[in-house]
């Protein structure tokens, strides 16, 4: 690929495209936005203070004092850009190497039911046999080598009573990383 077309393509956002100024009260807001862009999209923390400082002296009418936009520049630094935690466990997960294939593939697939914290997981043992296509042997062996290695928290939890009154219990799940 020529080197013109890797710098168009690798080229920071700027609002000089627009060729907008910003103006007071707008400013902070503009400039966050771009930074969060522009960490998003890789940049170092190098590279957002500058296009944000270039863009500020630019753009900015009046201009941010520069401590203001170091500071912006530090935040989008500091944003994890890895994703959720339930997608960082799912990452993690799936690169443990004490863990059969068979077992990251229902402890990941368990985690469709979490939501983004890795919680409110409660999926009933037939649910998970069902839809996951397995034996309850399966399943079990993978739930407890999740929990064993340290991924997984298990919790039991009532159930609504059935007709006889007699109380059921299901569990409760909750994802968490390794501590090594």
């Amino acid at each position: 690929m020529p080197e013109w077309m890797i710098n168009l393509l690798t080229k920071a956002p700027t609002t000089r495209d627009t060729g907008v100024s910003i103006q007071e009260g707008e400013r902070n807001t503009t400039l966050t936005e771009l930074a969060a862009k522009l960490k998003q999209s890789g940049k170092s923390r190098q590279q957002i203070e500058t296009t944000l400082l270039e863009e500020n002296l630019l753009h900015c009418k009046p201009p941010l004092p520069d401590e203001e936009v170091h500071s912006i520049a530090e935040w989008a630094a500091s944003i994890n850009s890895n994703g959720s935690f339930k997608t960082q466990w799912q990452n993690a997960v799936m690169r443990d190497p004490e863990l059969r294939m068979y077992q990251r593939g229902i402890l990941v697939s368990l985690s469709l039911y979490m939501d983004a914290d890795g919680k409110d997981c409660w999926p009933t043992t037939e649910t998970l046999e069902a839809e996951f296509h397995v034996s309850r042997k399966a399943l079990s062996s993978a739930l407890d080598a999740g929990i064993k290695r340290g991924w997984l928290d298990r919790y039991k939890r009532p159930k609504p009573k059935n007709s006889t009154g007699k109380q059921k219990w299901s569990y409760g799940y909750i994802a968490k990383m390794r501590e090594d």
